[in-house]
């Protein structure tokens, strides 16, 4: 049995600075990259973890943990395609897991937020 943390779904949300809603983003599709990296995420501080429960889900007990963070941004000049979920360490992001999106604009006033359901094994 894999002990690991996964991703099972995402959403993303971007809200102007009058706190309008200006994108909103879901999939299940993530691709995982790292799992010890998306463990330290969650238990980062600038995550705000919304719920957590016990739960039995692919015949086993696991926790589920749905977490707030805002996403991993490079520089650019049109509109972002991926999202990322990992930490910064020294000022490099690394990178735990991502998620392709069709893509979103936004300012430089926009506040991007990304709300992750993760699954991890109970021992």
């Amino acid at each position: 049995m894999d002990e690991s943390i996964s991703i099972e779904y995402a959403q993303l949300v971007v809200r102007d600075s009058d706190g309008t809603l200006v994108t909103y983003l879901e999939t299940s599709r993530i691709r995982e990259i790292d799992s010890k990296r998306i463990d330290e995420s969650i238990n980062s501080d600038s995550t705000k973890i919304i719920n957590s429960e016990e739960v039995k889900a692919y015949g086993i007990l696991q926790e589920r943990i749905i977490f707030e963070t805002e996403p991993i941004l490079y520089p650019t000049e049109s509109q972002r395609g991926v999202t990322i979920l990992g930490i910064i360490k020294s000022g490099i992001g690394l990178i735990g897991a991502t998620f392709m999106n069709d893509g979103y604009f936004h300012l430089e006033d926009d506040k991007i937020t990304v709300i992750w359901t993760a699954l991890k094994p109970l021992k």
